[in-house]
């Protein structure tokens, strides 16, 4: 994993726990909020389209897993 990759992962973990942590007040007593993100690593032959496409099937792997979770 690319340095740059893994600190997009680290940063998608504090926006996700942030968000499941925060407490939504003036909104909704019951109210909680999750995130599941999907990641995709760019390489100089994966073309947009395909970064894309990647990371919507992350995302969809998170959200089958159990949601509130970052897949890549």
């Amino acid at each position: 994993m690319k340095p740059c990759f893994k600190n997009a992962v680290i940063a998608c973990e504090k926006i996700r726990a942030s968000l499941e942590s925060y407490y939504w007040e003036g909104i909704s007593e019951r109210l909680h909020v999750t995130m599941s993100f999907g990641l995709a690593e760019s390489t100089a032959k994966k073309t947009v389209q395909q970064l894309l496409s990647t990371a919507d099937t992350k995302l969809y792997e998170a959200k089958t897993a159990g949601r509130n979770r970052i897949a890549y």
